[in-house]
């Protein structure tokens, strides 16, 4: 009996005295869609802003997954996120932007592509605190036909352009095989 109230007295004395330790983790990202257009064969950039809503600072990571993996770039791939002040309020303080730098192939017809842009992250190397968070975006990328200056030039003045050449082309042939030609005015 002696031995019982021991423990349950221990017990008592352990929940009283241990540290209740809570922290906020999070990481918020603005724009939370992408729908970008560019000219296939041309580079275009965009940022996003990534933020951290918790309590510590956070080392975050960037990822792109999906179609626009193979033409998409992202900088810096790694940084660390302070936390926001509080209460939390708009607009951000202490976040911090990706550049997101997109470079599609030249195509002569319209194409969509999508996929995701993940940040994750985890607390700071030699923090007490542990625990991961992501989140993802959602990016679509139409690329449209690479516009060159054969795109204006119809079959009308294919025909003007080849006449041209040809009629040139038998002067030539003409004059070397002898023939003169010349215009004179000739006077009524």
């Amino acid at each position: 009996m002696n031995y019982i109230r021991i423990i349950l007295f221990s017990f008592v004395i352990v929940l009283f005295t241990a540290n209740v330790a809570k922290a906020d983790v999070g990481i918020g990202v603005s724009p939370s869609k992408l729908v970008i257009e560019v000219e296939g064969g041309t580079v275009k950039q965009e940022s996003l802003l990534a933020f951290n809503p918790g309590d510590g600072a956070i080392e975050v990571s960037i990822g792109v997954e999906g179609e626009i993996a193979e033409f998409i770039k992202v900088s810096p791939e790694k940084l660390v996120l302070e936390p926001e002040p509080k209460p939390h309020a708009r607009p951000i303080k202490n976040g911090e932007n990706f550049l997101i730098t997109i470079s599609p192939k030249a195509t002569n017809k319209e194409k969509r592509y999508s996929g995701t842009i993940t940040i994750s992250g985890g607390a700071v190397p030699g923090s007490q605190l542990g625990g991961n968070v992501g989140v993802g975006i959602a990016i679509e990328i139409r690329v449209t036909p690479t516009v060159s200056i054969f795109d204006y030039i119809t079959r009308t003045h294919m025909l003007i352009a080849g006449a041209a050449v040809f009629v040139i082309l038998i002067f030539f042939i003409l004059k070397g095989a002898g023939l003169t030609v010349s215009f004179k005015r000739k006077d009524l």
